[in-house]
């Protein structure tokens, strides 16, 4: 029982951490000076495992591009290659989401075991509606959507699940107090 609980708070601190590493995310990330002593989030790392192609696709649905996808293919065919290649979704020049497919699982952290509730995609209005109208191009259901408080105060939140059930919040602050 105290194992259990033990491993609760474990899994509370992590989400909480996580936490206050994606509101530091969406607070900086649209800032475009380089201070010295500034720090925000490189990438994300989702196992995609055997739906990479589906991430893939997902994201560009979101305007990202893939990266590394030709080296990608040759490590997984022969993984004895340096370094390790998988593919990347470039999200901006400083920031990417990794995809781990399972030739990687050697790769993974094995302190993990859970999966991080969501991450939260900041955007404008324009790219929001751009995003919202590929997905319903493209028949991927809205989990949910409304005007939530976040990191930057009021925004509207919408949620989706990416290939591999993982939560994605897309959100945009361009609108009315």
């Amino acid at each position: 029982k105290m194992a259990v609980e033990r491993s609760r708070l474990f899994d509370s601190i992590a989400l909480f951490s996580c936490g206050i590493a994606l509101g530091y995310f969406l607070a900086n990330s649209n800032k475009s000076t380089d201070e010295e002593n500034e720090m925000k989030i490189d990438h994300f790392v989702i196992r995609s495992r055997d739906k990479t192609n589906e991430c893939k696709y997902f994201y560009k649905l979101l305007g990202m591009e893939v990266e590394r996808e030709e080296d990608s293919i040759k490590w997984i065919s022969n993984p004895k290659l340096k370094p390790v290649m998988f593919p990347n979704m470039r999200i901006n020049k400083s920031q990417v989401i990794d995809l781990f497919p399972s030739e990687t699982s050697a790769l993974w952290c094995e302190e993990t075991k859970g999966q991080v509730d969501h991450y939260c995609l900041s955007m404008n209005s324009k790219h929001h509606l751009k995003c919202l109208k590929n997905m319903k191009d493209a028949n991927i259901k809205c989990v949910k959507q409304f005007k939530a408080y976040g990191a930057r105060g009021h925004g509207w939140s919408t949620y989706f699940n990416d290939p591999t059930g993982l939560y994605i919040e897309l959100r945009n602050y361009d609108v009315d107090s």
